[in-house]
């Protein structure tokens, strides 16, 4: 320092950045630093604030069109940068909202890029475009057509409404060329329509765009192919939908019964057709054709001999020709007679020679067989004639006769043996011999030894022995012979000493083998016939040449059995003795006094522990019965449980002295009873002292000790009490005190001391107790509360005694009704005055309602329109009613009970009362009704009009038997419209009456057509009728 200095100390404030992305270009960032702040966004979107150090505050982003989210952002105490304070915009859009006219249109525009929506199936559309947006909607749809074309916009900035179109459906021809004029042309298109082609063929059908349907031509006697064109989806013209015509034709049909009938007949030209092989014929003829069938076939004639046809329109069933076929006659001679003769004609014939012979056979022209004679046991020649295709009589067809020889055989037939005699002569089999025709021969059949004749077979059937048979035929004969059986039958003594086998029946000469089987404990003796033996053998072998009857014997085995006692004097025993093989033994055994039966033993295995043993013998048996000396089981218990205990439980020896001792738990209130077993008493005395000679279960019983609980009221009358009664030592007791109606429990007490403050006391008992219960009166509260709380006001709440009577009131405002009295949930009375006795406290609700009032609307006459906003409206309520006219009609006036109250269609007014508005109407037309309702057709009508000709006004009458639209039209001579005088116009059923003004037209002939459909059913009505204006 060589002098003074002067120094000044620079600072410079610190800043810090607020860095994001407002995520559009032109975003203006506004904040507060001192004063307003404002910076732009970079094209990309980025900005940079720059704020001093601590700064706190808010950053919005605004952009005209955009909102943006966040919608800002807020800072405090800004000590560092901020970066990614980025912020998302979102463009405001506006709504382009109409109809199109039709539903599934196309709506296209750009808004950046191309868009397009497609419209509602009812036409309605909305777009959303964007804030500020400038550009061309434009509708389309295939088959329609659009005004305006589209619409322009500029600048939109709000919502745009109503923006309508109007849609147009486009019409196209079909045209071609039906093959024939005047042919009808029918499709559907809404309704069935048709066409007539022109003279030429050609025509043109007119339909709507995406029509699909079929377009089928008619002609009577005339056939189209195509039979119709089926069309779908039409969206252009089309050309050259041609037909080709073929004339009808139709077919003759029927049967000639015979086939290769020829039918002729004309058609231009001669012409023929044969029946097939069933008799039936088709014939074709064109449409109208006129001529006659003529039937032919050799050796036929019909009937009819030919059918005539006229104008032949439609196809003929069943034209039948009947034919008769001719017949030719066969005779000769048989060479004797009563011959039959068979051929077949269809069916097999037969015819018989007359007794010299001679026959003639009738047969159909053309026939092909034979004839062949019979006739049993002779021969002829020749033996049958053959004839093809007979076309006349034949005579001299004889045949030549001879009497036939027959051979009897004779064969044996069966097991057995044996011979035959014929005519009395023995003969070994086989055998035979000749015969003439007819012969009776004499046969017998006879059996060798060991044999029997059964019957004859074969030609013969009989059982008849010697017999004779007829040679009427060569016949073959069986003599049938059978062996002789022999019965081998079997018997057993005794029954049960064993099985045989071997018994039944056997031919002569069989080795037969009798076996008798011994059963089980028995053994065989022999075999005896007529009480001889003949076999010791109990399988014994023998030829049959007898029958025979034989008896096995049998002899039964026996065993002893032995018993003993263990251990010596225990016991004694029965059974012992000699048994047969399987007889069934029991032994029994009693034990002496003070012994047990343990079992039996046999060999020291045990066989029974039952004292009586039962078995079947099979064998020898030596059986022991042991035994043991008595022991009993002697237990003690307490009743009840805890009462007490007991000492003396032990088993114990037969004849022990035995002391069982009790001892009573005395502090829990239990004293001693007595002893008792299976329930009875055995001793009163604690120690009780037996000897044993049986087990025993002994239960030493204690008793609790009693107490008495008395219980009273205080005042007298005052309440009820329960639960007096005596109690054992220990016991819960519950004593409960009932206050009557109009009294309150106080207190239980005893000995003037309060013991319980509650009515029900619960205690344990250890001693006797005297209780009382105490009671004083009660008083109760009535109060009462509107609901609504402007519905009305109440009187009469308050404090009551019990039994007193409250009266409440209930009064509802104006406006309102009042409903009922509730308690809770409970309605207690619908009196606006409720009168109760007081039994209790309550809390009452008057419930009040606002008053409704109907407000009922209707039209006159009933069809002429129509109302709306009536029904059910509340007290001093403002409802606007709105009458509105159909097609046809005016509103003139609302009128109640015929007095006008309005003659605004919108009437509007404050409810006060029901009331019943009249919307009246009158038609707005030149029409007019002339009748009352009552008076209705019964069918649609059109009158000629009156005065005709006219000048310059006439009147047209007509009737409607249904609610219908009608529509009226002036034409003139050339079918041009000249004024639409009633123009779909909805009417109620009735009789009306037009007046037509021809003050604007020319002097002339005029037509008025009326149609007429109804609303309620299918019915329709059109008519025509001329005028004639002369001026």
């Amino acid at each position: 320092m060589n002098g003074n200095k002067s120094v000044t100390a620079n600072f410079e404030s610190k800043t810090y950045s607020i860095i994001g992305n407002a995520g559009d270009v032109g975003v203006t960032l506004n904040w507060i630093e001192g004063t307003a702040q404002t910076t732009t966004s970079a094209a990309n979107g980025t900005y940079t604030i720059t704020v001093g150090y601590g700064w706190s505050g808010t950053v919005t982003p605004t952009k005209t069109g955009s909102t943006f989210t966040p919608a800002n952002r807020t800072y405090n105490n800004v000590i560092s940068n901020q970066t990614n304070q980025d912020y998302s915009p979102t463009l405001i859009t506006n709504n382009i909202s109409g109809s199109t006219g039709t539903g599934s249109a196309t709506l296209s525009w750009t808004d950046g890029t191309a868009q397009t929506t497609t419209s509602a199936v009812n036409g309605n559309y909305t777009i959303a475009v964007s804030y500020g947006w400038s550009g061309s909607v434009t509708p389309s749809k295939v088959g329609y057509t659009f005004s305006p074309t589209e619409r322009n916009y500029t600048n939109v900035i709000s919502a745009q409404t109503s923006q309508n179109f109007t849609a147009a459906l486009n019409n196209y021809t079909i045209t071609g060329n039906t093959g024939i004029g005047n042919t009808t042309l029918s499709w559907m298109d809404g309704i069935a329509k048709s066409i007539t082609s022109l003279p030429n063929g050609d025509y043109t059908v007119t339909l709507p765009h995406g029509w699909s349907g079929t377009i089928t031509p008619t002609k009577i006697g005339y056939t189209f192919s195509p039979v119709n064109r089926s069309y779908t989806n039409l969206t252009a013209d089309i050309t050259n939908e041609n037909y080709t015509t073929t004339i009808d034709e139709f077919t003759i049909s029927g049967s000639t019964v015979v086939e290769g009938v020829t039918l002729s007949w004309t058609d231009g030209t001669a012409k023929t057709a044969t029946s097939d092989i069933n008799g039936n014929y088709v014939i074709t003829v064109p449409y109208s054709w006129s001529g006659s069938i003529t039937p032919s076939k050799v050796g036929y004639t019909f009937a009819p001999v030919v059918r005539t046809f006229s104008n032949v329109i439609s196809s003929k069933l069943n034209q039948d020709f009947t034919p008769t076929l001719n017949t030719y006659t066969i005779t000769g001679n048989t060479g004797i007679g009563s011959v039959t003769l068979q051929w077949t004609d269809v069916t097999p014939k037969t015819l018989v020679s007359g007794l010299t012979g001679n026959y003639s056979i009738t047969i159909p022209h053309g026939w092909n067989g034979t004839i062949t004679p019979v006739k049993k046991g002779y021969s002829f020649t020749p033996s049958v004639r053959t004839y093809t295709n007979v076309l006349a009589p034949l005579v001299n067809q004889n045949f030549t006769t001879a009497l036939n020889l027959y051979t009897l055989s004779f064969t044996k037939g069966g097991l057995g043996n044996g011979n035959v005699k014929v005519n009395g002569i023995s003969h070994t089999l086989p055998y035979s011999a000749n015969f003439n025709f007819n012969t009776i021969v004499n046969i017998q059949a006879v059996p060798a030894k060991g044999s029997n004749f059964t019957d004859w077979s074969g030609d013969l059937i009989s059982v008849v022995n010697p017999t004779t048979i007829t040679m009427d035929t060569i016949k073959n004969v069986n003599a049938n012979f059978t062996l002789k059986d022999y019965s081998i039958t079997l018997f057993k003594a005794p029954n049960e000493g064993g099985v045989l086998s071997g018994q039944g029946t056997y031919t002569f000469g069989t080795m037969v083998t009798a076996i008798a089987t011994p059963n089980v404990g028995w053994d065989f003796l022999n075999w005896k016939e007529n009480n001889l033996p003949v076999s010791s053998d109990s399988l014994y072998n023998f030829e049959i040449d007898t029958n025979r009857t034989l008896i096995a014997y049998f002899a039964k085995k026996k065993y002893p059995v032995t018993l003993s006692i263990n251990p010596e004097n225990s016991g004694t025993t029965t059974g012992t003795g000699v048994y047969d093989h399987g007889e069934s033994v029991t032994v029994a055994t009693t034990a002496n006094d003070g012994w047990k039966f343990i079992n039996w033993t046999e060999n020291n295995v045990s066989v029974s522990n039952q004292t009586s043993y039962t078995f079947q013998i099979v064998k020898p048996r030596n059986l022991v019965a042991n035994y043991e000396l008595k022991k009993y089981n002697i237990t003690t218990s307490v009743s009840p449980e805890n009462s007490g205990s007991a000492t003396g439980d032990s088993t114990y020896n037969h004849g022990d002295e035995v002391t069982v001792t009790a001892t009573a738990n005395s502090e829990a209130g239990y004293d001693f009873l007595n002893w008792t077993e299976n329930g009875s008493p055995v001793s009163t005395n604690a120690t009780y002292t037996f000897t044993a000679n049986k087990s025993r279960n002994l239960v030493a019983n204690f008793i609790l000790r009693s107490y008495a609980i008395t219980l009273s009221v205080f005042p007298e009358n005052s309440g009820t009490v329960t639960g007096q009664n005596n109690y054992t030592h220990g016991s819960e007791v519950t004593v409960i005190a009932t206050p009557k109606a109009g009294w309150l429990f106080v207190n239980w007490t005893e000995g003037d001391v309060n013991v319980s403050n509650t009515p029900q006391f619960n205690f344990t008992v250890f001693r006797n107790r005297s209780l009382k219960a105490n009671f004083a009166k009660d008083i109760y509260s009535v109060s009462a509360l509107p609901d609504p709380n402007d519905g009305g006001s109440i009187s009469g709440a308050g404090s009551f005694y019990y039994g007193q009577t409250a009266s409440l009131t209930a009064s509802p405002n104006l406006g309102w009704s009042f409903i009922n009295w509730i308690n809770g949930s409970t309605v207690v009375s619908t009196d606006s005055t409720f009168t109760f006795t007081v039994v209790s406290s309550l809390n009452l609700v008057a419930k009040f309602k606002l008053t409704d009032y109907n407000i009922n609307c209707s039209s006159y006459p009933t069809d002429a329109g129509f109302t709306s906003g009536c029904g059910i409206a509340r007290y001093n309520q403002e409802i606007t009613v709105s009458a509105e006219p159909n097609n046809g009609w005016k509103f003139i006036r609302w009128t109640e009970n015929e007095v006008e109250v309005s003659t605004e269609a919108n009437y509007t007014f404050n409810v006060k009362k029901n009331r019943n508005l009249v919307a009246v109407f009158d038609l707005s037309t030149s029409v007019e009704r002339f009748d009352s309702e009552s008076s209705i057709p019964e069918n649609f009508y059109l009158s000629n009009a009156y005065p005709n000709p006219f000048n310059p006004e006439t009147n047209i009458r007509f009737g409607l038997p249904e609610q219908s639209t009608v529509n009226m039209i002036i034409v003139d001579i050339k079918g041009s419209i000249i004024e639409n005088i009633v123009d779909n116009l909805f009417l109620p059923a009735g009789n009306y009456i037009n007046h037509f003004n021809g003050i604007g037209l020319s002097s002339g002939i005029y037509f008025y057509i009326m149609s007429a459909k109804s609303n309620i059913s299918e019915k329709s009505f059109r008519k025509t009728g001329k005028i004639i204006l002369l001026k």
